[in-house]
């Protein structure tokens, strides 16, 4: 199965969002810089692009992930986010083989 990490860290302030560098220097660490390595990177601009990519992806990196969101991905591997704090992402709702991952440090 092809790995697919879908990227939504839109907000409202420009230095909490992923930038072009950002995410090519992604595709590359994920793909180990091989082109056709069988990895995919997508960036979502918004939650409804989000919530319709999100069925195949087996990655996510976002700031926010809700409980019902799990149903809507049956290929979820991991959720990664760069907050430290637990509000935005419900891992209690992580069904088993879910991992979920939060920031260390925010400051």
């Amino acid at each position: 199965m092809r790995n697919t990490y879908l990227i939504w860290l839109e907000w409202p302030e420009k230095c909490f969002r992923i930038d072009a560098e950002a995410l090519r220097f992604l595709r590359e660490l994920v793909g180990n810089g091989v082109t056709g390595s069988g990895v995919r990177v997508v960036r979502a601009r918004s939650e409804g692009e989000f919530l319709k990519l999100l069925p195949k992806a087996t990655h996510v990196i976002t700031w926010h992930f809700n409980k019902d969101w799990y149903a809507l991905a049956p290929n979820l591997k991991l959720v990664a986010t760069p907050s430290a704090g637990r509000e935005l992402v419900d891992y209690a709702a992580a069904p088993e083989g879910v991992t979920v991952h939060f920031g260390a440090y925010h400051g």
